[in-house]
């Protein structure tokens, strides 16, 4: 009898031509994967199946024949059936069809991956300075990202590849990633803020490594995860000037590995979930302007290795739980500090005098602490202060007329809250011209409706303007 075998002819056509069977050969159907088995002439112990290619081409072992080329031409390749009854022709048509369905599936899925491989090109051949923005949108969800003009898109380069780029000699420009023209195979400057990247920070490895990288700026995304300290290395980041992670999910301790970072000049790490102490390792960063850790969950006490710091212009540990005296060296070794802010943390202690020596500062902000003694007189001396709060402390006595006297800049003044406050309020007060705000709500300060009527009257020399808070509670009010 003749048996039925998958034909090439049509490739989908789902028909099948019979092959002339040799007597004395016995064969089986495997319905399943329509394989046809059985001794093949010429060879009586063997076995061979033959089952359809993705093509609908039938496999005789490792070699392909084609049905109806006669069996002059099949040769060893010829089966032959004894007796065996043919199967139903609707059961093989749909055992074929699911058959093909499978066969499309598989071919989709393989050429899906090959064109990801073409598309992406071997990653040790891409040009340096792509490989780890390769990891980066692949690793942070590069296809939700708001901005991504030029980035790869479903895996696929601007120029179709990094190797046709290259030698086409185009020039690939990306979203937020500046190269100069006189090292075009380094990235200067990736600046992605603010842009739906979401993952976990501590799966990107080759930004760190990145020749070249002098800015980073990856705030205000959906970040999670831990900053990876351990890339933080002498091959590492070492150019590295500005790092800002701010306003993400990112968790954990603080590496101390960030010392290693010493060409550093702005790190911003605020509203994250950090936890644990400040590391004492920011006196290795001597070129530091612009600290940032504010709005986590730091503990411990500041370091006093701040105090290395010698170029820090800005110092924001506020809304914390530092807890601790606010160190000396930092009062005294950061000559440059304009802006200080630690309010809503838990210091103790006094106000040190040390606080004259930062003659540029601009803002002071320590309110909501547990502060005490005296406001020192010192602070006469820090002429450019245009905010001074110290409302809600345990501050005590009265206030020294020479702490005010020369701040002729000042524009926002707050004691609120200070019950042990007590005194006249020194006349230097009322002659602060540029000020705006006062607010001495919640002291035990002498005629304070009093004052508050004479500055309405115009008999102060600040400007009709100003607002004066005398009574209530005040919560904050220059924050």
């Amino acid at each position: 009898m003749n048996i039925r075998a998958l034909e090439a002819s049509g490739g989908a056509s789902g028909q099948f031509r019979a092959l002339p069977a040799a007597k004395g050969t016995k064969v089986s159907w495997d319905r399943p994967s329509m394989a046809v088995t059985g001794p093949v002439e010429g060879s009586a112990a063997a076995s061979r199946m033959i089952t359809p290619d993705s093509r609908g081409i039938g496999l005789l072992g490792s070699k392909k024949f084609a049905a109806g080329s006669g069996a002059s031409a099949v040769g060893a390749a010829s089966l032959a059936a004894k007796s065996s009854p043919a199967p139903r022709r609707s059961s093989v048509y749909e055992t074929m069809r699911q058959v093909q369905t499978e066969g499309r599936a598989a071919a989709d899925a393989l050429k899906l991956e090959e064109d990801a491989k073409v598309a992406s090109g071997d990653f040790e051949r891409l040009p340096e300075w792509q490989r780890p923005l390769r990891e980066l949108f692949t690793v942070l969800g590069g296809d939700q990202w708001k901005e991504s003009s030029g980035w790869p898109a479903a895996g696929v380069l601007p120029a179709g590849s990094a190797a046709a780029a290259a030698k086409a000699g185009v020039t690939v420009e990306l979203y937020g990633v500046t190269r100069p023209g006189a090292r075009p195979d380094e990235v200067v400057s990736l600046d992605l803020a603010w842009n739906n990247l979401a993952g976990d920070l501590g799966r990107v490895e080759a930004l760190w490594q990145a020749k070249g990288l002098e800015v980073l700026h990856l705030g205000a995304n959906k970040l999670t995860g831990v900053v990876p300290g351990r890339h933080f290395s002498a091959k590492g980041p070492s150019r590295i000037k500005e790092l800002h992670l701010y306003r993400n999910g990112l968790r954990g301790q603080l590496p101390y590995e960030l010392g290693e970072l010493r060409c550093l000049e702005s790190l911003w790490l605020f509203e994250n979930h950090f936890s644990g102490q400040l590391p004492d390792c920011f006196g290795a960063l001597t070129s530091l302007v612009d600290l940032r850790v504010n709005s986590n969950r730091l503990t411990g006490k500041v370091p006093p290795s701040l105090g290395g710091c010698a170029k820090l212009e800005v110092l924001n540990l506020q809304k914390n739980a530092l807890s601790g005296p606010i160190p000396e060296e930092v009062l005294t070794s950061c000559h440059k500090l304009k802006d200080l802010r630690l309010w809503s943390n838990k210091l103790t202690g006094p106000l040190s005098p040390e606080v004259s020596c930062l003659r540029h500062l601009e803002v002071l902000l320590v309110q909501r602490n547990q502060l005490n003694w005296v406001v020192p007189a010192s602070l006469g001396k820090c002429r450019e202060l245009r905010k001074l709060d110290l409302s809600n402390n345990q501050f005590r006595g009265e206030l020294p007329p020479a702490a005010f006297g020369n701040l002729v800049h000042l524009e926002a003044l707050s004691l609120a809250n200070n019950p042990r406050l007590c005194g006249e309020i020194p006349r230097e007060i009322r002659q602060l011209r540029c000020l705006l705000l006062i607010d001495l709500s919640g002291t035990s300060l002498e005629d304070l409706d009093e004052f508050a009527s004479d500055v309405a009257a115009g008999k102060s020399a600040a400007p009709p303007s100003v607002k004066v808070i005398v009574e209530g509670y005040s919560r904050d009010p220059l924050s």
